[in-house]
This record gives C-alpha cells, sequence and structure tokens, in this order.
C-alpha cells in the first residue's frame, strides 16, 4: 500500500504536489481534487452517478491535513473533505486527465457551465 510522504501547496497555480511511498509524484488541481472529494458511497467516487459538483474553477485550499490514513482539505467554498485515502488520491493522480475529461463531458451533459469564461454584456 502506497503512503503519501509529502504534500505542497502552489497557490499562484492552484495545484497540490503529492509525493508518494513507491517515488511516484505528480502535481493535481485543486478543482480536480474538490470536484472529485470523496463522498459518502466509496462505489460512486469515479462513476457516473457519483454526485456532479459544478463552478470549482477557482476554488481555493485554505488547509490541508496530512496523516498516516491519508489527507483531508478544506476548500474555500466551505467543503471540509472526507479523508482522501492514499489509493484513492494515487489514483485521481494517475488518471486525472482521464477523469477531468469525463467530468467535462459530465458537465456538459447536465448543462452545467464552468466559470471560467467571461461574461461581457452591452450596456446602453
Amino acid at each position: 500500500m502506497n503512503r503519501i510522504v509529502k504534500i505542497h501547496q502552489h497557490h499562484t497555480s492552484s495545484l497540490l504536489e503529492i509525493h508518494f511511498s513507491d517515488g511516484f509524484n505528480a502535481f493535481i488541481s485543486y478543482e480536480l481534487l474538490r470536484v472529485y472529494s470523496p463522498c459518502s458511497s466509496p462505489e460512486h467516487h469515479f462513476s457516473q452517478s457519483a454526485p456532479l459538483v459544478c463552478d470549482k474553477a477557482f476554488v481555493r485550499l485554505i488547509d490541508v491535513q496530512l496523516t498516516q490514513d491519508g489527507a483531508s482539505f478544506y476548500f474555500d467554498d466551505g467543503h471540509r473533505s472526507r479523508l482522501y485515502a492514499p489509493d484513492y488520491l494515487y489514483h485521481l493522480c494517475k488518471e486525472q486527465d482521464e477523469l477531468w475529461l469525463s467530468y467535462l463531458n459530465r458537465s456538459k451533459i447536465a448543462k452545467q457551465a464552468r466559470n471560467d469564461s467571461i461574461i461581457c454584456l452591452q450596456l446602453g
């Protein structure tokens, strides 16, 4: 079983750097961590039936708690995560491209717009 040996926040880029005991390390966005926050039913974590969390493009991490059993995060939208087990975080890091595309597709299907665009209004 892998352990998390180091976590470092990169606030400017909104990335979390995670180092695992097998030597693997990765950068993962705060947004991906937030939208894939562990839910109460482990079988739903990566499924299409998992809760869809949207509008987190600019979410920030306020606090990170690292324990021998994993890590938990407190986000600036008020969400306090359940424990991210090392294997769960490892999977998020390894499969983040595929998970990101899945999230975007699910958001599109649900007609949820990410809030990373600027809306221009014509005045007058």
